[in-house]
């Protein structure tokens, strides 16, 4: 749920500031997309960036997982 808040959050900062967007280096795009520092190194294909997003997305998922069951754990 928390990646499609902010894919909605994408689609109106773009609706509100068309046609003057250009947040391609802002800091807000790194952490939000974090395959876009891949993507200022060399060129990716749309495929690309989307499985390195979700892989990012997804390793971070399971290590707030991981923590949070090992805190329910200790606090029994």
């Amino acid at each position: 749920m928390a990646g499609f808040a902010v894919a909605l959050v994408w689609v109106g900062v773009v609706w509100a500031l068309w046609p003057r967007v250009n947040v391609g280096q802002s800091w807000i795009v790194a952490v939000t997309a974090p395959a876009s520092v891949l993507g200022r190194r060399r060129a990716m294909r749309w495929e690309e960036f989307l499985l390195l997003n979700a892989g990012v997305y997804a390793g971070v998922g399971v290590v707030v997982e991981g923590v949070r069951a090992v805190r329910r754990r200790v606090r029994g």
